[in-house]
């Protein structure tokens, strides 16, 4: 895609989008490289995936609710009691009640 392309598909002016252009560029979200008059525009798809990967959360294993998903709803019931042993969070210990 040139930067014409993208000129035609939004109703700003020129001098805006390439400032919109030569920002992404900097980021690296965007390569840009001249063709003859032209200026080619590519998405730097190493970037993007990075960038999705870091907002995207981790994927967790699918069972069949584990033993981690029945002491989460045991816990949200109020189950343990005085004494129990309750799985820590977050790289903790766990913790007597």
């Amino acid at each position: 895609m040139t930067c014409s392309d993208v000129c035609e598909r939004f109703s700003l002016t020129q001098p805006t989008i390439s400032h919109h252009i030569r920002t992404l560029a900097e980021a690296g979200v965007i390569v840009v490289r001249k063709e003859g008059p032209y200026h080619v525009l590519s998405v730097n798809e190493e970037q993007m995936r990075a960038f999705a990967a870091d907002l995207l959360p981790a994927k967790r294993p699918r069972g069949r609710g584990g033993a981690k998903g029945k002491m989460e709803k045991a816990e949200g019931r109020g189950a343990a009691r005085s004494g129990s042993v309750v799985k820590g969070r977050a790289g903790k210990e766990p913790t007597a009640r």
